[in-house]
C-alpha cells in the first residue's frame, strides 16, 4: 500500500508548482519511488516498512529464535498479530503476549508461563513456528512518514525539469533550485527514523 495517495501529493504541492491530470503518471511514480527510498536499507533508507493492509506469514527457527519463553525478532516490526502456530499448531491467544506488551511495534512473542505452550519442535527446528500477522510499524502509515513521502515525492517530481545528473547542486542567482543529494531535512528524517527503529 502506498504511504499517501495521489490527491494528497497533488494538495501538498498545490502553489509551489503547477501540476495537472497530465502529471497523474510521473506523480504516481513519484510517490513510489519516494517510498521505496524510505524503506530501502540504510544508510539510504530506514530499512523499515510503515504500514501493511493485509496479513502476510514469517516462519522462526524454534531454537535460533527464542531465549526461554520468547520468540525474539528485533529487526522485524509487527503491528498486529492474528495467529501464532508450532509444529502447525495454533495457540490459543491467551498463551502468550507481544514484547513490548502494550505498544506497537511488537517485536517479540512471549509464552505465559502458566500456558503450558512452549517452543519445542518435533521433526526440524526450521519453520517450526509461524507467525502470521501485519508485519509492519503500523496498519497505516503514520502522519509524520505521510509527510516525509510527501516532500520526498515532491523533490522526485522537480528532478523531472532537469535533463542530465549532475554532482553540483543547481544554482539560479542565490537560490537553490534543486541540491545535488537528497535535502538535509529529508536524510536526517531518514536517519533519525533508522536509528529508532521507526518510532518518529
Amino acid at each position: 500500500m502506498a504511504y499517501i495517495d495521489l490527491p494528497t501529493l497533488k494538495t501538498y504541492m498545490q502553489g509551489a508548482v503547477s501540476v495537472g491530470a497530465t502529471d497523474d503518471t510521473i506523480l504516481s511514480a513519484c510517490i513510489a519511488r519516494a517510498q521505496a527510498i524510505i524503506e530501502a536499507p540504510p544508510p539510504l533508507g530506514t530499512g523499515r516498512l510503515f504500514e501493511a493492509g493485509v496479513d502476510a506469514t514469517r516462519y522462526f527457527d524454534a531454537e535460533r529464535d527464542t531465549l526461554g519463553y520468547d520468540l525474539v525478532f528485533p529487526a522485524l516490526d509487527l503491528c498486529a498479530v492474528t495467529s501464532v502456530t508450532v509444529n502447525g499448531d495454533a495457540l490459543d491467544s491467551d498463551d502468550y503476549t507481544t514484547i513490548p506488551r502494550n505498544t506497537t511495534p511488537y517485536h517479540g512473542i512471549h509464552l505465559k508461563r502458566n500456558s503450558g505452550a512452549s517452543w519445542a519442535w518435533e521433526d526440524d527446528p526450521d519453520d517450526a513456528i509461524a507467525v502470521t500477522g501485519k508485519w509492519a510499524y503500523a496498519a497505516s502509515a503514520p502522519n509524520y512518514i505521510a509527510q516525509l513521502t510527501c516532500r520526498l515525492a515532491a523533490y522526485l517530481y522537480r528532478q523531472r525539469m532537469f535533463s542530465e545528473e549532475t554532482e553540483r547542486p543547481i544554482i539560479a542567482g542565490d537560490v537553490t533550485i534543486l541540491p545535488s543529494a537528497l535535502p538535509d531535512d529529508i536524510r536526517t528524517a531518514i536517519a533519525a527514523l533508522a536509528q529508532t527503529g521507526g518510532r518518529g
